[in-house]
């Protein structure tokens, strides 16, 4: 039997017959918690360079609003950024002289 199934057996268990089954049921979790790989936030991967641009998106939009951007809904934050990218100017074409 699974141990999930065991988790559940003994948590009716314990509203039927009013047991504490709290050790066994903690047991289980910590089984199925301990098999649940943990992130890697030790400056390498994909998480960290994520972590890095969306700290410089928050810097560069936080100067284009007076809001804090942090705070922003997901919607707001894309919003912004959208607007942002729209009102910046172009950058003009410079043809090389010869």
């Amino acid at each position: 039997m699974s141990r999930e199934k065991r988790k559940l057996l003994h948590i009716a268990d314990g509203l039927i017959e009013d047991k504490d089954n709290s050790d066994e049921i903690y047991r289980i979790d910590d089984y199925l918690l301990n098999m649940l790989p943990v992130a890697s936030f030790d400056g390498f991967g994909d998480d960290k360079e994520h972590d890095k641009n969306f700290e410089s998106v928050c810097a560069y939009l936080g100067k284009e609003t007076t809001r804090n951007v942090k705070t922003l809904t997901v919607m707001e934050f894309y919003s912004l950024l959208s607007n942002v990218r729209k009102d910046r100017p172009k950058k003009k074409k410079v043809k090389a002289k010869v």
